[in-house]
């Protein structure tokens, strides 16, 4: 049987409500790489903080933020979970949306539920990047919200029959290697919206998925959710039988 996890994370902390002596060494780190900058990388984070950034350059700031800090799990939340299991006849595909961070403890909370009824021996879960940081971001979120997990995952490097992450797979489980999910999806001809070069929310479906969260979207949100499950689904299938044999 296969589970699917695919968490979408998003920016929870805002860095200007932390102590200014630790938010912005995190600041200087998250921004130093931009270039066309007002600022030198500490004096925009004056500018950010005290709200003086011209609204391109807060967009391209807050951007570097998510981008560097929503997947660890003391500054991030969950802003949608994509689930799908072969449990059943077919393909079953749960998409769950948190626009706030109230109702990501729902989410949290229904993740493990269906983990403690998933329980089978021939379960394996399949992840894109959730050696590296998916499965230990969903333990800690919950952890950073009073919830238990109900059953242990497959934390570390994993063994493919029981994860299979797919990300690591493709990277040759070097980091340095990791690619986008719709890069991959494209390079096996798997349909979905990163086959529309000229929209940017195909080639970046986590940013389209916040996006569509901010602007009050859940539909479009949901939709990105399951095109990014199917290509999991699709390139499980294509990678498996090499890996695993016959235990596919």
């Amino acid at each position: 049987m296969l589970l699917v996890l695919d968490p979408v994370p998003t920016l929870a902390q805002d860095l200007r409500a932390l102590p200014a002596a630790l938010a912005q060494p995190l600041f200087v780190e998250a921004v130093r790489a931009l270039r066309g900058l007002t600022h030198t990388p500490e004096g925009a984070w004056e500018a950010y903080r005290e709200g003086r950034c011209l609204p391109g350059e807060a967009r391209t700031i807050e951007a570097a933020l998510i981008e560097r800090f929503a997947r660890e799990p003391e500054y991030g939340r969950l802003a949608s979970l994509g689930l799908a299991h072969t449990g059943r006849p077919g393909l079953s595909t749960l998409v769950l949306t948190a626009a706030s961070a109230d109702e990501e403890a729902g989410i949290l909370e229904a993740l493990w539920q269906v983990l403690a009824r998933s329980q089978k021996p021939d379960l394996r879960l399949v992840t894109y990047g959730g050696a590296r940081w998916g499965l230990p971001f969903l333990v800690r979120r919950s952890l950073l919200r009073g919830l238990a997990p109900s059953v242990p995952l497959p934390l570390g490097r994993p063994r493919l029959e029981t994860h299979f992450d797919i990300d690591a797979v493709l990277a040759n489980w070097d980091a340095r290697r990791s690619r986008p999910l719709e890069l991959a999806a494209w390079q096996y001809a798997l349909p979905g919206p990163w086959a529309q070069a000229d929209d940017p929310a195909g080639a970046d479906t986590t940013a389209g998925i916040r996006d569509a969260l901010d602007a009050g979207n859940r539909d479009a949100a949901r939709a990105m959710a399951e095109a990014r499950l199917r290509a999991l689904i699709g390139l499980h299938e294509r990678l498996a039988a090499s890996y695993l044999g016959g235990a596919t």
